[in-house]
């Protein structure tokens, strides 16, 4: 499977135009790809193309992404090799259900998302065969349009796909990741990734939003950390 010599530079999807995919989308653009960035609200997209995407924290970041759109199908049309999915699991099921519709083969797609079992919400529609997890270590959030905080940044983060014939393919994306300065490592572990994740996040955001503080902040203070543990 797929539509592109490996030896290639790549062409990458990003849906989602939020904290996560413009943070992807800007490194990926800096590293000299061809992305095109996707999202429903035309301001996200407008601001990343005319003025940038500006991150700033752990990454300092300023970079255009020429090419957007606001539906699946133009993405599509756009022909990338591999497409990364940044939008919240709660808008999987649409997302999914878009993309069964619109799906051609050949085209890699990676789940870049918290969440259990995000990458078989894909599959259910797209079979195993071009769907890819990540593992994602950095905090993130949005001070307005493709203007993106990073609170953290820890890599490497952590990619694996879910049928062995395209392992190349993840070998390749996280190559491309890597060289794009999100290093990103290939991996046979990806599920107890994902439930360390998923444990570390559900042990962490209720004290943080009970608390306002930033998940820094809740871990160097004693007693949030004391109830984080326990």
């Amino acid at each position: 499977m797929g539509k592109s010599n490996s030896n290639q530079r790549w062409h990458y999807g990003i849906i989602g135009a939020g904290p996560v995919g413009c943070i992807v989308a800007a490194f990926l653009a800096r590293g000299g790809h061809r992305v095109t960035l996707c999202d429903i609200v035309p301001e996200l997209v407008d601001t990343a193309r005319q003025r940038g995407i500006i991150i700033e924290g752990a990454e300092t970041i300023e970079q255009k992404v020429p090419e957007t759109c606001n539906q699946i199908d133009e993405l599509i049309a756009a022909g990338p090799e591999a497409i990364f999915i940044c939008v919240k699991a709660q808008a999987l099921p649409l997302i999914s259900s878009a993309l069964g519709d619109l799906y051609q083969e050949g085209i890699y797609v990676v789940s870049w998302q918290n969440g259990i079992d995000t990458e078989y919400e894909i599959a259910n529609v797209l079979g195993k065969t071009p769907v890819m997890r990540a593992v994602v270590n950095w905090g993130c959030g949005l001070l307005g349009p493709a203007h993106v905080t990073m609170s953290f940044h820890h890599p490497p983060h952590y990619i694996q796909e879910l049928d062995p014939a395209a392992t190349d393919a993840a070998r390749h994306i996280a190559r491309d990741l890597t060289a794009s300065g999100l290093v990103t490592e290939h991996t046979h572990q990806i599920v107890p990734m994902v439930w360390r994740k998923t444990v570390m996040n559900a042990s962490m955001n209720p004290v943080c939003a009970a608390t306002g503080l930033t998940m820094a902040q809740a871990m160097g203070d004693p007693m949030t950390f004391g109830v984080i543990d326990a």
